[in-house]
């Protein structure tokens, strides 16, 4: 049984301290919020009955961050595609099954998509839903996940997504109407049904 058991309201105080952090330390912090929240969001995410959990810091992200923050600035935002993949990379590397013994070289974590792959699905998913005026979006966010999850590897273990965008639909039409009549407010919470649709359609393959 794979669910998610965290709650809106937590994500929601950790996205405000975040802003408000990265706002004062003109968004020096950032690396350290990014792995905050990860973190939060793997101690509340169990695979199959097993508990996820991440031991990166944002000490150990800062360099890479900055690498990128760089290559971004210098592409003019062309090398965000290739960051997401290469944050998901360090994100994954630091990525286990907690309470499983991690033996070097036998029972590592790692995510081998590659960038180019990200940047077709992340074009193909804008234009549709840009020409569905955004009634494919469900379509879109499955496929993307689809692609993301087959590329994780976590203890050795493959995992794999089973969702829909027509399973999906209910709960986006859910989470856009409601971030709409709040004025944003419910997107934290809206990022969890989000989280609990997924995780409740990952497995391990074996």
């Amino acid at each position: 049984m794979s669910y998610f058991d965290g709650n809106g309201a937590e994500l929601f105080g950790y996205t405000i301290l975040g802003t408000i952090i990265c706002v004062v330390t003109c968004g020096i912090a950032a690396p350290w919020i990014i792995c905050k929240i990860y973190s939060w969001k793997l101690s509340h995410t169990v695979i199959n009955g097993r508990r996820l959990t991440f031991d990166g810091t944002g000490a150990s992200l800062l360099g890479h961050w900055i690498v990128w923050e760089l290559l971004t600035l210098v592409t003019c935002g062309i090398y965000s595609f290739f960051m997401y993949v290469a944050l998901r990379k360090w994100e994954m590397k630091h990525t286990y099954i907690d309470g499983e013994a991690v033996v070097p070289n036998e029972s590592s974590s790692y995510f081998d998509g590659n960038s180019f792959e990200y940047l077709g699905y992340a074009v193909l998913g804008g234009i549709l839903t840009c020409v569905t005026c955004g009634i494919a979006t469900p379509w879109a966010v499955c496929m993307i996940q689809r692609w993301d999850v087959k590329h994780q590897n976590i203890n050795n273990r493959r995992l794999v997504f089973s969702g829909t965008g027509l399973g999906f639909l209910g709960e986006y039409i859910i989470i856009a109407l409601l971030s709409l009549i709040t004025c944003g407010i419910y997107s934290s919470w809206g990022q969890v049904r989000l989280l609990k649709y997924i995780t409740r359609h990952t497995d391990f393959v074996d």
